[in-house]
């Protein structure tokens, strides 16, 4: 993966989707930064990311948000597009 990258994550039954803004290897794997579009299940993951630091008195660190790059999937809009759009089709 590099940098402006499309990826994707699966949490929950939710697919999150973001663009990669940062790489960097440590201890051999390879991490990367994703800007995260805004969607329903994003805010519902940070809200409770949010509760659960106001639970434990921490602050928010921008460290925490290295995820490494075995978690993400490498999307490639045109072709996922032209995809969803057949499925489309399937169900007229």
């Amino acid at each position: 993966m590099i940098t402006n990258d499309t990826v994707g994550q699966v949490q929950g039954s939710s697919l999150l989707v973001g663009t990669v803004r940062e790489t960097k290897k440590e201890n051999g794997w390879l991490f990367a930064k994703v800007e995260w579009a805004l969607t329903e299940a994003q805010q519902s993951i940070r809200t409770n990311v949010e509760n659960m630091l106001a639970i434990r008195r921490q602050e928010y660190d921008p460290e925490n948000e290295w995820i490494r790059c075995s978690k993400l999937i490498n999307i490639n809009p045109a072709a996922l597009i032209e995809v969803l759009r057949q499925y489309e089709r399937f169900d007229d």
